[in-house]
């Protein structure tokens, strides 16, 4: 299955497993699973770090990596077909 991580999932993932539900847990520690990570996600990250609302201290990039995660790319036609939802 391919999952994309919502970024407080991604974050409580990597600072606290047991924020998450066993179910979530689950499905994110099973190597049959794809797990994805948005770029927008660590913009998000980055922006609450800088501005003192999250103490998530780690590279965000080389966590998704060294989690096995993908990370999502995001290109100008995502971000411009994102004002249309």
């Amino acid at each position: 299955m391919d999952l994309l991580l919502d970024t407080h999932v991604f974050i409580w993932w990597n600072m606290d497993h047991t924020r998450l539900g066993e179910e979530v847990q689950a499905a994110v520690a099973d190597p049959e699973n794809r797990i994805v990570v948005s770029a927008a996600s660590v913009w998000e990250i980055s922006i609450k770090r800088m501005i003192g609302k999250l103490a998530f201290q780690r590279d965000t990039p080389h966590a998704i990596v060294n989690g096995g995660f993908e990370a999502l790319v995001i290109t100008p036609e995502h971000a411009d077909a994102a004002g249309s939802f």
